[in-house]
This record gives structure tokens, C-alpha cells and sequence, in this order.
């Protein structure tokens, strides 16, 4: 009886451990360092497809970043001052930061000059 109890326990045990793996497996992937170029603009831009972005339309929770391939990642701050921000919207930038999918939680940028210029205008 004490032998059925504790295969019984084991097999119980073996499951349980099954399930967690397979559910932890089917999370989504971890963040990572990523370094991208592109154009810092607003969400509503790309909704209404106004370009160049004015900077009436900035909103530092909506901002996003479209790639020259013509991706667009939606960027959250992550240790950038508000005003680097402001002064880089609508043009072409640099990022650093952790990419999880399509978002990224920026922590550095920097403005390019040259190439596709958009104006705050």
C-alpha cells in the first residue's frame, strides 16, 4: 500500500513539474539590448499619416520609432529626460535599449543629422 501511495505521489509530481515547464516555455521571450536608427514620431501621426509629425501632436506616451524598413516599435522612456525627447521628435535618431517584440524601453538617444529629415514644423 505505502509503495502505490508514494509511486502514486511521484507520478502526481512528475505532471505537475510537466505542466509548469510547459507553460513557462510558452511565455514570451526575455528582453533584449538592441541599438536601432530611425524616426522618432507620434501614434497619431502614423494613424492619420501625416508627415512631417508637428510637434503639436507629441504625446510622450504614444511615441514610436519607424525603422527605414518601414517598422514601427512603440517606445517606452526608460531613464530619458523629456526634453531630449521633445528635441528629437520627428527627426532621425538613435536608440538604445531593451526590445521585447515590438516595444522598446528606451534608455539613451541621440539625433542623427542627414538622411530623411523630418521637421517639427
Amino acid at each position: 500500500m505505502y509503495k502505490t501511495i508514494s509511486l502514486l505521489g511521484l507520478t502526481v509530481l512528475f505532471i505537475i513539474t510537466l505542466s509548469i515547464n510547459s507553460a513557462l516555455s510558452n511565455e514570451t521571450q526575455p528582453a533584449e539590448f538592441t541599438v536601432m536608427q530611425g524616426w522618432l514620431m507620434g501614434d497619431n501621426c502614423i494613424k492619420t499619416k501625416k508627415t512631417p509629425c508637428p510637434l503639436e501632436e507629441y504625446e510622450k506616451n504614444k511615441l514610436v520609432l519607424i525603422t527605414p524598413d518601414d517598422q514601427i516599435y512603440k517606445l517606452e522612456k526608460n531613464g530619458v529626460e523629456e526634453w531630449k525627447l521633445r528635441k528629437a521628435y520627428g527627426q532621425l535618431i538613435g536608440l538604445k535599449g531593451l526590445r521585447n517584440n515590438d516595444v522598446i524601453k528606451v534608455s539613451n538617444i541621440v539625433q542623427i543629422t542627414g538622411g530623411r529629415k523630418l521637421t517639427k514644423a
